[in-house]
């Protein structure tokens, strides 16, 4: 997978020291990028419990959060799956971040998911870049990776 150009809809954080990296959005804009992932996160919108499920060569965490608790829920799993997620961020893995529409749940994940990889803490609860920019109604720009 060519990271400097991300299938519309994605976007790519960057984490120091790691030579793995973070992609974020929804569901569908993820869909293309699958087989060249090896750590999926869906922020699914339920509730339950949390669960990994390891298969040849790809690793998929479940974790369910609501938009209303997603800054928590995100702190919590970060403290019980944070480790493995920066190994793999460490070792080169492309961890993939989504949600059913790619603007909310997996936004503050992955937000956090890059604070706690970069700094080895857990990010203070702050909007995130795609929520000023719809509330100042501008366009999010395409990053590359």
């Amino acid at each position: 997978m060519e990271m400097s150009k991300l299938p519309k809809g994605l976007r790519c954080f960057e984490v120091p020291g790691c030579t793995g990296k973070i992609l974020q959005g929804g569901a569908d804009a993820v869909r293309p990028v699958r087989g060249d992932v090896q750590v999926i996160v869906n922020c699914a919108r339920r509730s339950g419990d949390s669960k990994v499920e390891s298969g040849p060569g790809q690793d998929v965490y479940w974790l369910p959060m609501t938009e209303a608790n997603m800054q928590e829920a995100s702190r919590r799993y970060l403290q019980e799956y944070g480790p493995r997620l920066v190994e793999a961020l460490r070792s080169g893995k492309v961890i993939a971040v989504h949600c059913q529409e790619g603007v909310h749940r997996s936004v503050e994940f992955a937000k956090q998911l890059q604070s706690f990889a970069s700094h080895g803490e857990l990010a203070e609860a702050c909007p995130s870049k795609l929520e000023s920019l719809q509330e100042a109604g501008e366009e999010e720009e395409e990053e590359e990776c």
